[in-house]
């Protein structure tokens, strides 16, 4: 299983979207209490300053006074909206275009879409899996080099041992769609109440993660399978599972490095993991001032590493 192998770890990785991966300008729609007019509002601009947006004082009010309104453009079905599907696949169309890649785009790229590793996107929106999906079809379509796709295609067939048979869509829709990547909108109400999410008492960020990992463990099972050989044997003290979570939000990563320290350290055996955060800099003593005992900081300050206490 070298082939999943990078420094002795065995990493798989949740990505946020948003900002993250790529810098979307996806637009809500809010109603300015002042003057009454409806505007765009980005979210960066949002993140910077919430309250000013969700709030029971806040300046700016919700289109037609629901929620869905104001969120039109960030999920699949809108009853305020009638081109659902598109409005995802056309904002990060333009993010393509524009090269407006996030701070972990380059990285996931390299390190886990040519590779054929085992990732998934954990992110706020209400979009549906299915069109993340068509979307990350369209990013490895534009995003990689004739070269690197060739070489992804051909070591999907090999290290996940798919017949010759396959072709290339089908050999994509099997590390895209049916059995390798995951894609969890944490705010899409069918994905919720799926998973069980909305009877949760976790954050859904930290909840993903939880039933992400089930997936995983699942996955790795039916390949190891394949070559007659336990995940026990794979999955050792010399060559830990990295789990792995980058994210722009001071919230998501505080919730995450909560979830992860407390799995780590009570109930998981032979797991690292490490959290990155990837926004504003003068934010990360938010993250420092509640970190777990278990946690270490990178030198700047921006990924913090777990691990077992002794």
């Amino acid at each position: 299983m070298k082939w999943l192998q990078l420094d002795n770890t065995i990493p798989i990785e949740a990505f946020d979207f948003d900002g993250n991966l790529l810098k979307l300008k996806t637009p809500y729609f809010f109603v300015c209490k002042k003057t009454k007019k409806v505007i765009k509002i980005f979210a960066d601009e949002i993140d910077a300053e919430p309250t000013k947006f969700f709030w029971p004082e806040a300046e700016y009010d919700f289109t037609d006074g629901d929620l869905l309104s104001t969120l039109r453009n960030w999920m699949c079905t809108s009853p305020y909206w009638d081109r659902w599907f598109d409005w995802l696949l056309n904002d990060v169309k333009k993010a393509l275009e524009d090269k407006s890649f996030g701070p972990s785009f380059e990285y996931f790229k390299d390190t886990f879409l040519i590779k054929w590793r085992i990732w998934s996107i954990i992110t706020d929106r209400w979009n549906s899996p299915d069109n993340f999906q068509r979307v990350f079809e369209l990013i490895n379509k534009h995003a990689l080099t004739a070269e690197e796709k060739e070489e992804q295609l051909k070591n999907i067939r090999r290290n996940y041992w798919l017949g010759t048979e396959l072709s290339d869509v089908q050999v994509l829709q099997y590390y895209f769609r049916e059995q390798i990547i995951d894609y969890v909108p944490c705010n899409n109400p069918l994905v919720q109440r799926f998973t069980g999410m909305d009877d949760s008492k976790i954050p859904n960020k930290a909840y993903a993660m939880d039933w992400w990992l089930d997936k995983v463990h699942d996955k790795m099972k039916s390949i190891w399978m394949k070559c007659n050989k336990d995940v026990s044997e794979i999955i050792t003290s010399d060559c830990p599972l990295a789990v792995w979570f980058s994210d722009d939000s001071v919230n998501h990563v505080n919730n995450m490095i909560e979830y992860l320290s407390k799995k780590i350290n009570e109930l998981w055996q032979n797991y690292i993991a490490r959290v990155s955060y990837t926004w504003v800099e003068e934010w990360i003593s938010k993250i420092w001032k509640t970190l777990p005992d278990n946690v270490n900081r990178s030198t700047n300050g921006r990924v913090f590493s777990i691990s077992c206490r002794d």
